[in-house]
């Protein structure tokens, strides 16, 4: 009897043995190694939030940022930050951060694309994020996007007064820091997660 008993735990044991060590059960008590680990949250679809869609002005300059702060209606997880581009017959790649000062060395979330022109037409880049950082209402934020080449894309803004209330322009000097226009106002959108 003793022999049995022993023969069916050695058995257990052995069937149970792949099972644990490739992941494909868990003892009771035994944490799965998937839910330890911190995930974005699931994010396929947005809704813009914050907009400003006047442009009667552009400007361009190589590996600097333009940029502009926004304050979102509500709290929620970011989907994506959009910039207007115009540009003639060139390919370049485009960086877009957002953040929670004017300087986007340090960010919350960064997308990048390479991106064509095949015309002066304006373009929009949407920058969809995978992090989806969570964004809280009444609170100032910036975004910001920097393309690669000079003299060929130019990012699209409004130089006519304060079109939207609840931010404004910024340009950078050098790099990722950047400094306020407040006469200006970059052709942008901000999207939540639905």
């Amino acid at each position: 009897m003793v022999r049995i008993s022993k023969m069916l735990g050695v058995l257990f044991v052995l069937l149970m043995l792949p099972g644990v060590c490739f992941g494909w059960g868990t003892f009771p008590g035994q944490m799965d190694s998937v839910s330890t680990g911190v995930t974005p949250p699931t994010c396929d679809t947005g809704t813009v939030d914050q907009s400003q869609q006047v442009t009667d002005s552009s400007f361009s300059g190589a590996g600097l940022a333009f940029g502009q702060s926004f304050i979102v209606s509500s709290t929620g997880s970011v989907y994506s930050v959009s910039a207007t581009i115009s540009g003639d017959n060139n390919s370049s790649t485009i960086e877009c951060r957002i953040g929670t000062s004017a300087d986007l060395t340090t960010y919350l979330d960064t997308d990048s694309a390479s991106i064509t022109w095949t015309s002066t037409a304006n373009v929009k880049h949407e920058a969809v994020f995978s992090n989806h950082p969570s964004l809280t209402a009444g609170t100032t934020y910036y975004m910001g996007c920097v393309v690669s080449d000079s003299g060929h894309s130019f990012m699209r803004y409004a130089a006519d007064g304060n079109q939207y209330a609840d931010g404004d322009y910024y340009y950078g000097s050098s790099g990722w820091s950047m400094a306020q226009y407040t006469t200006r106002d970059l052709v942008f959108e901000v999207s939540l997660c639905d």
